[in-house]
C-alpha cells in the first residue's frame, strides 16, 4: 500500500498528487474491509467493522474538503492573495490551513491504518 512520502508531508506546498495518495490509502482500507465482510460477518465483530467504516468515511469527507480548498488555492484569480498569505505566514492563510490539515490527515490516516491492520491481524488471523 502506498504511503504519503515524508517529503510530501513536510513540503512547503501540498499538491493534488499528495492528497491523491491519502485517498488511495483510504480506498485500499475500505476495500480490505469489504473483503473481510464478505468472508467473515461474525455479529460480535460487526461493531468494530462499523467503527472502522465510519472512520474511513470521515477521512473521505476531510480529504474532499481539503481538495476543494486546494482547488481554491490554485485558482489563478486568488493566487496572489494566497501567495502573500503563505509568504507572511498569516495564521488564517489558506496555504497554511491546507498544510496543517494535510499533515493532520497524514497522521490520522497512519494511526487508523495501523489500528485497522492490527485489529485484522489480531482478530482475523490468516
Amino acid at each position: 500500500m502506498k504511503q504519503p512520502t515524508k517529503g510530501a508531508a513536510s513540503a512547503q506546498w501540498i499538491g493534488a498528487s499528495d492528497i491523491k495518495l491519502l485517498e488511495e490509502q483510504n480506498i485500499a482500507c475500505k476495500h480490505m474491509l469489504a473483503e473481510v465482510l464478505k468472508k467473515d460477518t461474525h455479529n460480535a465483530q460487526l461493531d468494530y467493522f462499523e467503527y472502522y467504516q465510519n472512520r474511513f468515511l470521515e477521512l473521505d469527507e476531510k480529504v474532499r474538503r481539503l481538495k476543494a480548498d486546494l482547488q481554491r488555492f490554485e485558482t489563478p484569480a486568488a493566487y496572489h492573495l494566497h501567495q502573500q498569505q503563505h509568504i507572511t505566514a498569516a495564521p488564517d492563510g489558506l496555504a497554511m490551513s491546507i498544510k496543517a490539515r494535510y499533515d493532520e490527515l497524514c497522521r490520522d490516516m497512519a494511526v487508523l491504518d495501523n489500528a485497522f491492520h492490527t485489529y485484522l491481524s489480531d482478530k482475523l488471523p490468516g
